[in-house]
């Protein structure tokens, strides 16, 4: 059974390219409802929603008795439509936290270099059905879509679809056929317990998201992963679940730091939560990275924001934004897109927090 919310929204883009590619100009006035309803095989009702949409949009206007004709700047504002890309971010409460905002940075950057302009959206998943973000793609106002967080199957199907082009940006859902741009966590994790393990530490305490999402999964996997090959034991204890913030970061440190045998070195999969948890050593009179070594993740933080200087993995946020919006753009312009799911390798930089003295950096590239 086809589905009516499909046909409402091929016919109104059909009414869009019959406006262009016929030459209308400002004034000209397009068939009846009836012709048309005849001409496209849909229901009265149907049509009379999309053209209505389009008149609200102002690319139509209606002269009571005479008919529906094309606005004087439509062209302009059709033109605009298909320059515009749509970031969501679904469920965000932390929209500060500077994962995002370099993210949207990168992304607006490579925007304007492509002449596109960019609108961002956030949403809650329950209300996603009703937000400006899918009124925006049903109205015609995206090119194409960056997803930039997490997000579930059934709306992932939904813009499936709309036939929007869209690209998922750090997520993906097995088995689905889904353009993404990725981030290897779990070789983040791998190499940042490896560098901690070369320096001699044994027990190692790992703080990771609360939630089951793709990061924490593979973070926790290259976590058990590596011990296991260096022949160290696996000890549930020395794990934290938490949110994404520099005070949850603080938080879980006290609890691993408060252990009858608390850890020499812990790995946080956020760069917030490694500064949370140097917080919480220094209030123990400990030092970095004398009695505890940190490695964050993301290289999120300026190298003097935090005392001593942050080990961190650096996931290429820019890169990340460039490619993503490289594969929607090749989507829009129906040009071929070889690899569907690309995979970023992160870098460790190594500073002060496990190890380097004189606020010397070195780089190491991953696995």
């Amino acid at each position: 059974m086809v589905n009516s919310t499909s046909i409402y929204l091929q016919f109104k883009e059909s009414l869009k390219k019959m406006v262009l590619e016929k030459n209308l100009h400002p004034g000209d006035k397009i068939p009846s409802e009836r012709d048309l309803a005849e001409q496209y095989g849909v229901c009265r009702i149907t049509m009379n929603k999309a053209v209505s949409e389009l008149v609200t949009e102002g690319l139509l206007y209606r002269e009571k008795g005479k008919g529906t004709f094309v606005a004087s700047h439509k062209r302009k504002k059709l033109a605009e439509d298909r320059k515009r890309i749509g970031v969501s971010f679904l469920d965000i409460y932390n929209i500060t936290h500077p994962y995002f905002s370099k993210l949207v940075n990168s992304i607006n950057a490579s925007c304007n270099k492509n002449g596109y302009s960019l609108q961002v959206f956030s949403t809650h998943a329950s209300e996603i059905d009703k937000s400006p973000f899918i009124s925006a793609i049903k109205s015609g106002h995206l090119s194409g879509v960056l997803l930039a967080s997490r997000m579930g199957l059934k709306n992932i199907l939904l813009l499936k679809e709309m036939n929007v082009p869209f690209v998922w940006v750090n997520h993906d859902i097995p088995e689905e056929d889904i353009n993404c741009v990725l981030v290897d966590y779990f070789s983040a994790t791998f190499n940042a317990i490896k560098h901690l393990i070369g320096l001699g530490h044994k027990r190692i305490g790992l703080i990771r998201g609360s939630k089951d999402n793709r990061d924490t999964i593979l973070s926790l996997s290259g976590y058990k992963f590596i011990l296991e090959e260096q022949g160290i034991d696996f000890d549930i204890n020395l794990v934290r679940g938490t949110a994404f913030t520099e005070e949850m970061g603080y938080m879980a440190m006290n609890e691993l730091l408060n252990l009858s045998q608390p850890p020499t070195a812990v790995y946080a999969i956020d760069d917030s939560l490694a500064a949370g948890a140097m917080k919480a050593i220094a209030e123990k009179g400990l030092r970095i990275p004398d009695d505890t070594a940190i490695v964050g993740c993301g290289n999120l933080l300026s190298a003097y924001s935090t005392e001593p200087s942050l080990t961190t993995l650096d996931i290429h946020l820019e890169k990340l934004g460039e490619l993503a919006l490289e594969m929607l753009l090749k989507m829009i312009e129906k040009k071929k897109v070889e690899e569907t799911r690309v995979m970023l390798k992160p870098t460790l930089i190594i500073r002060q927090s496990c190890g380097i003295n004189q606020g010397r950096e070195s780089v190491q590239k991953g696995r």
